[in-house]
């Protein structure tokens, strides 16, 4: 996976389509894996269980939270800005990194969102007409904002769809993604997301 810098998640705007077909790939190998383990015998089970940790650094308008720690020892940090979220990284980051997930998540009050109604035809390429037409639906030109979409509606009696819009601006986002991929954690990044819809940017 490339991740020369923050910009590697530009490419993730096809994202919610994509994100669903993955995580119900996920939970259905979950459930799988799940049942193969209990139908071994006790004494294996425990050694075949694979533990999934998870660290979130959840970003907002005055700073940061780091979510994450081993499963009995839940630790949060805050970070009042990117130059110290090495340190803080380093007090959450698991004695064992097998099976983590970090996930940066952005919070409401830094997110732009907006419901948007557009003619139907326009589903063909959301993405395409969004890239031209973004500027006019929020205050940000499309190369400065991180973006995605989730469409609620389809009215075919009156020729519409409609959707959630959420972007974030990349000034506010970038240095926080710089100092997670230049800290312990930066090799685990896996998901950028937003609130309050949690749509994948």
């Amino acid at each position: 996976m490339m991740r020369d810098g923050p910009d590697w998640l530009s490419g993730w705007r096809n994202a919610p389509a994509v994100h669903g077909f993955l995580e119900a790939a996920s939970q259905a190998f979950r459930w799988w894996m799940d049942t193969l383990q209990g139908s071994l015998p006790l004494r294996l089970r425990d050694c075949c269980r694979q533990r999934r940790q998870q660290v979130v650094l959840q970003i907002s308008s005055g700073g940061a939270l780091l979510l994450g720690g081993e499963d009995s020892e839940a630790r949060r940090e805050v970070v009042e800005d990117p130059s110290g979220l090495t340190a803080a990284a380093g007090i959450v980051m698991p004695r064992e990194a097998a099976g983590l997930e970090v996930a940066v998540e952005v919070l409401a009050d830094t997110v732009l969102h907006r419901e948007v109604s557009w003619p139907l035809e326009a589903e063909g390429n959301l993405d395409g007409a969004l890239g031209f037409q973004l500027d006019k639906l929020i205050p940000f030109a499309p190369d400065a904002v991180y973006f995605g979409y989730r469409i609620n509606r389809r009215d075919k009696r009156a020729n519409q769809i409609a959707f959630d819009l959420v972007a974030v601006p990349r000034q506010v986002v970038n240095p926080w993604l710089q100092a997670l991929q230049e800290s312990p954690l930066g090799a685990f990044l896996d998901a950028l997301w937003a609130e309050p819809t949690g749509l994948s940017l």
